[in-house]
């Protein structure tokens, strides 16, 4: 009755009309903090698992061969651990000229 007279909603004036979505969304807000922290969790216990299983190779010798341009072995060689350093593999280039 009074809305029509003052032309205003009068319940808005004496409570909060946002309060409902307002505990809704501390709610919703709470419940995706739980699910991103267990997320985070997994994602750390799988990392720690993929970690564990790849193992550090030790090289105990390295065999080197050198080929011709046309393929064919030069050369064959055999070094031990203490030459056998853990180095990145040498990519091969090959350049042709027409």
């Amino acid at each position: 009755m009074l809305d029509e007279v003052t032309g205003k909603n009068c319940l808005a004036s004496y409570s909060d009309p946002q309060f409902f979505l307002m505990e809704w969304l501390k709610a919703e807000e709470e419940r995706q903090r739980l699910l991103k922290a267990e997320a985070d969790a997994r994602k750390a216990d799988k990392k720690k698992k993929k970690k564990a299983r790849k193992k550090q190779r030790e090289v105990t010798e390295v065999e080197v061969k050198k080929y011709t341009a046309t393929g064919e072995l030069i050369k064959q060689e055999k070094k031990a651990k203490a030459a056998a350093k853990r180095e990145p593999r040498a990519r091969l280039c090959v350049i042709a000229a027409f």
